[in-house]
C-alpha cells in the first residue's frame, strides 16, 4: 500500500533516476518521514519494521543544528542557505545527525 502511494508520487511529480525509473525507495522514506512528522497520515503499515522507530523513540529527542529539538531548526531558520565544509567542531554533532536522519545512517566522511 504505502509503496503504491509512493509509486503514485513518483508518477504525478516525474521524479525519476538518472535511468528513467521512478525513484520510489527515495519517495518512500520522504513520505514516512513526512508523516513521521505529522505532515500527512498514511494508512497502517501491513508488517511491523524491523524496530528501528522504536530503537528511536526509546532513545529520546536528539539535539538538532545549534543545539535545537528536532522540527525547531527549520522554524528558525530565516536567512538565505549556506552550503560550505563541515568545520573540525562541527563533525560529532554533523555524525549525530547522519546517524539519525539520513536513511542510509552514518557514513564514513573523507575528512573523518
Amino acid at each position: 500500500m504505502r509503496e503504491g502511494i509512493a509509486r503514485e508520487v513518483c508518477r504525478r511529480f516525474q521524479w525519476a533516476r538518472p535511468n528513467g525509473q521512478f525513484a520510489v525507495s527515495s519517495c518512500r522514506l520522504l513520505v514516512l518521514r513526512l508523516a513521521r512528522r505529522g505532515f500527512i497520515q498514511l494508512p497502517a503499515a501491513r508488517r511491523p519494521g524491523n524496530g528501528a522507530a522504536l530503537r528511536r523513540a526509546a532513545r529520546g529527542p536528539e539535539a538538532g543544528p545549534g543545539g535545537l529539538e528536532p522540527g525547531v531548526a527549520g522554524a528558525a531558520l530565516t536567512g538565505a542557505l549556506v552550503v560550505r565544509p563541515i568545520q573540525p567542531a562541527e563533525y560529532p554533532g554533523w555524525r549525530s545527525l547522519m546517524a539519525r536522519d539520513h536513511y542510509l545512517g552514518r557514513t564514513r566522511s573523507r575528512a573523518s
